[in-house]
């Protein structure tokens, strides 16, 4: 009986076996270094989807800060509006309180008459008065 190494048949399974074998390793070598690409990928994106979780978690901050500025401000403008829709009569009460307190009549009330309004409007001082009186 002859030597297995030495049987041709032998030799050639081992030659096919020698070649399947270094194509193996080669396929080894080709998915480590894929899964060495995927596992950098890997942590790059989850590198980035912590920077964007910060990103997003300042920005819901910031905008709720914004809404509660924004909710201040609206009571502030709130306030000021309520004000001014009182201004004017609370101004002419008060140029009417001071012009009798210095003996002169009374000033008539204003009419909310839009048109004599505006025309007034335009004139100062005592052009506005002589106007006033000139209504009458």
């Amino acid at each position: 009986m002859k030597l297995f190494y030495t049987n041709a048949s032998a030799k050639e399974e081992i030659g096919k076996l020698e070649t399947e074998n270094s194509d193996l390793k080669s396929t080894v070598q080709a998915h480590e270094a894929t899964i060495k690409d995927r596992d950098e990928k890997i942590t790059k994106l989850e590198s980035d989807l912590s920077a964007m979780t910060t990103e997003r978690d300042e920005a819901a901050k910031a905008l709720e800060e914004s809404e509660a500025s924004l909710v201040t401000a609206n009571t502030a403008l709130t306030t000021a509006n309520s004000k001014l829709a009182t201004f004017d009569a609370d101004v002419e009460k008060a140029a009417a309180a001071r012009f009798a307190g210095l003996g002169g009549n009374p000033l008539p009330e204003s009419s909310k008459d839009e048109k004599g309004k505006s025309e007034i409007s335009g004139l100062t001082g005592f052009a506005r008065v002589a106007a006033a009186f000139a209504k009458k």
